[in-house]
């Protein structure tokens, strides 16, 4: 399995491109850039695959991706594989949090870190959404918001 070194910003339509940071997230899984301000960007990373720390969570950078800070997920093994934006309020955001552990000898696919949340403002603050999923520990989860419907939220788990 191949892994990157961070996020890459490209300022001439894809000419050149320089790295921003985020250099030990190894797998991105999305890269949001608010609506109205793109010096606001969200990432959600899931970590390196074998190993414990690296960069792991949701960030955000307020200054166009020189700067970045975790605001959900862990130091250890707790990382986001999915994040959405809610197209009518940009401050809406979910974020699928998959806590997993892969060693040579072993594998766990999900515990009980592994949840959904909600943030009303840009990800400060976060809510562990509960409502009509399993109460056991859930594997990987990707996120859908229905573009007919902006307040159904579909989890794939």
């Amino acid at each position: 399995m191949g892994y990157g070194d961070g996020i890459y910003r490209s300022d001439d339509a894809g000419n050149t491109w320089t790295n921003m940071g985020l250099k030990k997230s190894e797998h991105l899984s999305k890269i949001i850039v608010h609506p109205k301000n793109s010096d606001i960007i969200w990432a959600a990373s899931q970590g390196p695959l074998w190993s414990k720390g690296g960069e792991r969570g949701v960030y955000k950078s307020v200054d166009g991706g020189k700067s970045w800070k975790r605001m959900l997920g862990d130091d250890d093994w707790t990382g986001a594989t999915d994040l959405l934006i809610d197209p009518r309020n940009p401050a809406r955001l979910y974020a699928a949090i998959w806590q997993r552990h892969r060693t040579v000898a072993s594998y766990m696919g999900g515990g009980p870190g592994t949840a959904i949340y909600r943030t009303e403002d840009g990800g400060s603050t976060w809510e562990k959404l509960t409502k009509g999923l399993p109460n056991s520990n859930m594997g990987k989860i990707g996120l859908a918001i229905s573009p007919q419907q902006l307040d159904v939220v579909y989890a794939a788990i």
